[in-house]
């Protein structure tokens, strides 16, 4: 949901009421998912909800950085693993994403909670009335959402440019779709290799009849 909210960002950064529908409806579900979890269990297993909640070991500068990092590095998998212009995508898309999120989880969750999502973090502490350092569950995730979408989009995407990083700054109609995918030139070394040692060493005629018979 962050990755899709991310990607209407960086592609349609002149668009605010996309973004503002997009915002708004992932902070709506989580709302109503938390109040659907506080109404449908017994009050004695409410505990915080699922809250995500900074560990009193770290100050908020470091708890902004690990949400801004694990954002940043949830959002990237999705754009790579999503990317529709690339060629090279064999493996299993949602398993990448998978492994992304679980291994930002296990290194998080014991200083933040590894929320990632600040949906995910608005819906309990609405439902639960707890507001304890939560900006940093807004301003973390948002600027890893955000660098993730540019750095992908104007640097590692196949179609990526300077000429496409300029028109998303400076144009008021930039369309990704317009910037075609560059092919990859790959250049076999092995077989330039043989080539140039039978122009030094030219097989003979009894080598090539030698070659021939096996």
């Amino acid at each position: 949901a962050l990755g899709g909210t991310s990607r209407a960002v960086t592609r349609y950064a002149g668009s605010v009421v996309i973004i503002f529908v997009r915002i708004s409806e992932l902070l709506i579900g989580a709302v109503i998912g938390a109040g659907i979890l506080f109404g449908l269990t017994p009050e004695s297993y409410h505990g915080n909800l699922g809250m995500t909640m900074v560990n009193s070991k770290i100050n908020l500068g470091q708890a902004v950085g690990i949400e801004f990092f694990v954002t940043l590095v949830l959002v990237f998998a999705v754009f790579a693993s999503c990317d529709a212009k690339r060629k090279d995508l064999n493996g299993s898309t949602p398993l990448s994403i998978g492994l992304a999120v679980t291994m930002c989880h296990l290194w998080a969750i014991d200083f933040t909670g590894s929320s990632m999502n600040t949906a995910r973090s608005f819906g309990p502490a609405l439902v639960m009335g707890e507001w304890q350092d939560h900006w940093v569950y807004w301003l973390g995730p948002i600027l890893g959402g955000l660098v993730a979408g540019l750095l992908y989009e104007h640097l590692f995407a196949v179609n990526a440019s300077l000429l496409k990083a300029k028109a998303c700054l400076l144009s008021s109609d930039y369309d990704d779709d317009k910037y075609k995918a560059h092919k990859m030139k790959i250049r076999i070394i092995e077989e330039d290799s043989i080539n140039d040692e039978n122009d030094e060493f030219p097989l003979t005629k009894k080598d090539d009849k030698y070659t021939s018979n096996v």
